[in-house]
């Protein structure tokens, strides 16, 4: 057993131990005081106050204090060097630093395990036989975000790919991809941790709630059109329009024809199913100015019911054949009667090249434009202008979310031919 005299002894060397550490420590930390002061710099560093009984302890503290240090010093010589937006400490071993490169406009990724001095792949955060199941899931939430002409491009061909870790979630930045259409925003994807939990190579923080990216949720500030389809359903080429409307992110309105509907149930129910959104042509395609009040009535009835037997819903918007009604007769219907204020003329020109320049020339805020899913250059002037539409910053809604987006409560027996 130690004597009083033996143990105050290996106090006092232990107290010599802890000033001249601090000293050292002090020293190092004035030598790079200069980088703590720059003025982007994400955190403080705050000397520990020490507490401690033992040698052991003390030896500890220092070496956490010495570790701390060190790591703020590697933070900001990669922040004088690099053009560092953000960075994360993971598992307190590695740093993972987000870097943009104003030449090349591309950001990149680096990934420092400071315990051991060495750069990392992006590979070394997931689990070695999940790698394939996390960028499946990646793929399958670019499709959900993006369309498919920008989407079928970030998940075959190569380009960089610049990782931003965060507690909750990881940001992929994409660079270096060629679109066709040309598309220039900046591409990226948030992934929350909920999603890619089971191929992670870190610990990581679970939200409670989340919710993936959209590419169906729509801006009310952005500039938002309706394209609306007359006369259908017309088989394969309305299949096609839906397709390349669900393609590019964009909902449309079909104005249907009762008399077409009873033998297309597939295509009406595909439609509904994808939140598109159908409408009463008639049942026969009649000019309600001039027939009996009887006749509309019989015409509208039945095809509301017709497309509920199929769907189970009932129709709430209707387009007059040849824009022609009544005023004094259609404000006794439960229906909201909208026609247009852009005619394409899509019938009478069977020119794609004219469509996708037309529908880009009119492609104003709050319009409302008429198509028929009757032509196959119709169709096919559709599928050139959607994309062209997206890369430039247009949503294609339903008339419903147009009305919505736009502040428009559509009331029964009203007429609409625009929403601005």
């Amino acid at each position: 057993m130690k004597s009083h005299k033996e143990n105050k002894n290996t106090f006092i060397e232990n107290f010599l131990i802890l000033l001249c550490s601090i000293f050292v420590v002090s020293c190092l930390f004035i030598l790079n005081k200069n980088n703590f002061k720059e003025k982007n710099e994400i955190e403080t560093f705050v000397e520990p106050t020490v507490s401690v009984d033992s040698g052991a302890e003390i030896n500890e503290v220092i070496s956490d204090y010495i570790t701390k240090l060190n790591v703020q010093v590697i933070i900001n010589d990669y922040k004088s060097k690099y053009n560092v937006q953000s960075y994360y400490i993971l598992d307190d071993k590695i740093l993972i630093f987000l870097v943009y490169d104003e030449v090349q406009s591309v950001y990149t990724s680096i990934i420092l395990d400071y315990s051991k001095g060495e750069e990392l792949d992006v590979t070394s955060l997931l689990k070695e036989e999940t790698k394939e199941e996390f960028w499946n899931k990646v793929n399958e939430l670019l499709y959900l975000k993006y369309p498919k002409f920008i989407a079928d491009v970030l998940t075959t061909e190569e380009g960089n790919i610049a990782y931003e870790i965060k507690e909750n979630e990881m940001i992929l930045r994409f660079s270096g991809y060629t679109f066709e259409p040309e598309y220039n925003k900046e591409i990226y994807l948030k992934v929350n941790y909920n999603e890619i939990k089971d191929y992670l190579n870190f610990a990581y923080k679970l939200d409670a709630e989340y919710e993936n990216e959209n590419g169906f949720y729509y801006d009310k500030n952005k500039t938002t059109i309706a394209l609306t389809f007359d006369d259908g359903p017309n088989g394969e080429k309305t299949k096609a329009i839906l397709q390349a409307l669900t393609d590019n992110k964009m909902r449309g309105t079909f104005f249907m024809v009762g008399n077409k509907m009873s033998y297309q149930a597939d295509i009406i129910n595909e439609i509904i199913s994808l939140q598109n959104e159908i409408g009463s042509h008639t049942y026969s395609h009649i000019n309600m100015k001039r027939v009996k009040v009887g006749k509309v009535t019989e015409e509208l009835t039945k095809t509301n019911d017709l497309f509920k037997n199929i769907t189970g819903q009932n129709i709430k918007l209707v387009r007059p054949p040849y824009g022609a009604y009544k005023k004094e007769l259609i404000k006794d219907y439960p229906y909201s009667f909208v026609l247009w204020n852009i005619d394409t003329n899509d019938w009478r020109y069977h020119n794609v090249e004219y469509l996708t320049n037309y529908i880009l020339d009119n492609a104003a805020d709050g319009n409302v434009i008429l198509m028929h899913d009757s032509y196959a250059t119709s169709v096919e002037a559709i599928q050139k202008v959607l994309p062209i539409l997206y890369t430039k910053g247009i949503q294609v809604v339903t008339i419903s979310e147009l009305a919505a987006l736009k502040g428009y409560n559509l009331e029964d027996g009203k007429v609409y031919h625009s929403f601005k």
